[in-house]
């Protein structure tokens, strides 16, 4: 069922937003509404978290709040978090994911883990910017900055110092199986 209980127009698949909650209420005078035990799912993004707040009845061009134990996957990335944003515009656009810290893992050509406090998500371009103690790490290498971009489709990284701050990379020339 498409969200809001209502048929997709034809031509329009049902499975573009699937909406599943353990409970909802909509608070008339506060104009919102409440869900626990969320689960989101669109195209190759899903989202799960005990908490998730709406203003809109229109799921497809809505801003949702998500919160306690929230865990947001995009393609091959999965990123758990305590708190996020996900904004709608008859699909997922953006999505502001925050944490002490965001903790991603992309299992992509390469396994890549990073962290940061805040992270930004574009949908349609397929970009990860992290921020605010960001790192990104491969079995091969880590690399430090004030915000650090990846992308999903390419996986590159992009590297931006804060003012007056290095960029620190570290590179493993030596595995430890060959130290030993």
């Amino acid at each position: 069922m498409q969200a809001g209980g209502q048929e997709p127009p034809s031509g329009e698949s049902s499975a573009d937003l699937d909406i599943k909650t353990e409970w909802s209420r909509y608070d008339g005078a506060l104009g919102r509404l409440v869900s626990s035990g969320v689960t989101i799912r669109q195209g190759d993004f899903e989202i799960t978290a005990e908490r998730a707040e709406t203003a809109s009845l229109d799921f497809r061009n809505a801003t949702w709040l998500f919160s306690g134990n929230v865990r947001f996957r995009a393609g091959a990335a999965t990123l758990n978090c305590d708190e996020a944003e996900l904004k709608f515009e008859n699909k997922l656009a953006s999505a502001v994911i925050s944490g002490n810290p965001v903790r991603m893992r992309n299992e992509g050509k390469r396994v890549v883990t990073g962290s940061a406090r805040r992270v930004e998500y574009q949908a349609e371009l397929g970009l990860i910017r992290f921020m605010d103690g960001a790192e990104l790490e491969t079995s091969e290498s880590r690399v430090s900055g004030e915000s650090i971009t990846f992308d999903l489709n390419d996986e590159t990284v992009t590297v931006a110092p804060g003012d007056g701050e290095p960029v620190q990379f570290l590179f493993e020339f030596f595995s430890q199986q060959a130290d030993g």
